[in-house]
């Protein structure tokens, strides 16, 4: 299966696609972490009561985020 992607955006004549993630933004006592969907279940534990907001991001922006270490 193809990545998805944004665009398209032309430069100089050339056409670009930007690859996406779909990412989960989970609030916990306010504190957010930002977290690949397929992650999301890994991280999160029982009896606490979260927020959680899907979205999608480019992945460079992705990559440019501090590394997670726990809320």
């Amino acid at each position: 299966m193809d990545e998805p992607t944004i665009g398209p955006a032309k430069i100089n004549g050339q056409t670009y696609r930007r690859p996406v993630i779909e990412v989960a933004v989970v609030t916990l006592d306010g504190s957010s972490c930002t977290v690949p969907v397929g992650e999301l279940m890994d991280m999160i534990g029982d009896g606490e009561e979260y927020i959680v907001r899907i979205k999608t991001m480019r992945v460079a922006e992705f990559e440019r985020m501090p590394e997670f270490d726990g809320f």
